[in-house]
């Protein structure tokens, strides 16, 4: 973390964006037409940290990758006095529509149930990454059970449960929940067709 830029701890929204463009008129445009957003949204000309060349933009993505290790390492030092924890990370997207919607369900769930967390995401395809930081077991099956509410809810939006980094192990009852029985059903067999006696990835989208 020795790398990241010192920030200002009244700061509890930071916004990333990376403009490419033909010409330098061109992203002086788009930058200025970012910056006019910003703007208009409370953030402060004085706030922001700009790079042109790779190397004034290290600091700034060293920034952008400390956020999901810093919540790592702290579950991992939680993980010591409550070794059954691991970090609830969702990774689901809604339509264009829905993202304001989206973020106050899960900002206001978190609040009301007093639990830790940080979001980031991908804002351009309203993918929000909502994390939540237990503090206990309790709090870890807390968060389990509001994270099944947020999925039923996003599909409910015509969402995705899992719009970046696929089902795996530990999302497989989401799909269902956004596909049904059937079309799960069908997969299954779709997937026996290649793999009869189902050893390859065993577990991952369909349980063992």
């Amino acid at each position: 973390f020795e790398n990241i830029p010192s920030l200002n701890p009244t700061w509890d929204t930071a916004m990333y964006v990376e403009y490419h463009a033909e010409t330098s008129e061109q992203a002086e445009e788009g930058i200025m037409q970012v910056m006019e957003a910003a703007a208009a949204l409370g953030a402060s000309e004085d706030d922001t940290w700009y790079a042109t060349m790779p190397r004034e933009m290290e600091p700034i993505k060293a920034f952008r990758r400390a956020v999901p290790e810093a919540v790592n390492l702290l579950i991992d030092e939680r993980r010591r006095s409550s070794p059954g924890i691991t970090k609830l990370g969702t990774d689901m997207s809604v339509p264009d529509d829905c993202l304001e919607a989206v973020v106050a369900m899960y900002r206001n769930s978190l609040v009301s149930h007093h639990l830790e967390f940080v979001m980031f995401g991908h804002i351009g395809n309203n993918h929000v990454h909502v994390n939540i930081i237990p503090r206990s077991l309790e709090e870890y099956e807390l968060g389990r059970s509001l994270y099944l509410e947020w999925a039923k809810e996003v599909v409910r939006m015509g969402g995705s449960v899992s719009a970046e980094h696929g089902i795996g192990k530990l999302k497989v009852p989401l799909l269902e929940l956004m596909y049904g029985t059937a079309a799960v059903e069908e997969m299954r067999a779709l997937k026996r067709l290649f793999d009869p006696k189902m050893i390859l990835s065993p577990g991952n989208l369909f349980p063992c």
